[in-house]
């Protein structure tokens, strides 16, 4: 498949996946309010599931372009665009499901004690920041 044609793809799933995962915040905070993350749970499960039925229906897929269409459309663009925890699981579950089992074990702690040190570092590591950018704007 042609690159261009490939990002289209990709661009268009996103869009609509990014779109979606904002109707749904918006519908779970007036709903449930925001105490508890349920538009995060919501997608990631959903997501998670939405991308088990096209990798599913793309495994008994006999045609390659079929494939790589819907492959990038769907799965990488539109889930990728809901929830990256879709894509996540699934990688988890393709190592799972070819009996990789400490590989995946590793990869899941892994992921989520280093994404939370990520978050905990860009969190304070652009605090800090914007705190001394603050501070020397209000000595000058």
């Amino acid at each position: 498949m042609l690159e261009g044609k490939a990002l289209l793809y990709v661009a268009l799933g996103s869009a609509a996946g990014g779109g979606l995962r904002y109707a749904v915040a918006l519908s779970t905070v007036t709903t449930w309010g925001s105490a508890y993350p349920v538009a995060t749970l919501f997608v990631n499960v959903v997501g998670s599931l939405v991308i088990g039925c096209i990798a599913g229906w793309l495994r008994s897929s006999t045609r390659r372009l079929r494939w790589t269409s819907v492959h990038l459309l769907g799965m990488t663009g539109l889930c990728g665009g809901f929830t990256t925890f879709a894509f996540f699981s699934w990688d988890t579950w393709a190592m799972l499901a070819s009996g990789a089992y400490l590989a995946a074990l590793a990869y899941v702690g892994l992921s989520v004690v280093l994404s939370l040190v990520a978050v905990w570092a860009g969190f304070t590591g652009s605090a800090l920041h914007f705190l001394r950018r603050r501070s020397r704007l209000a000595a000058s």
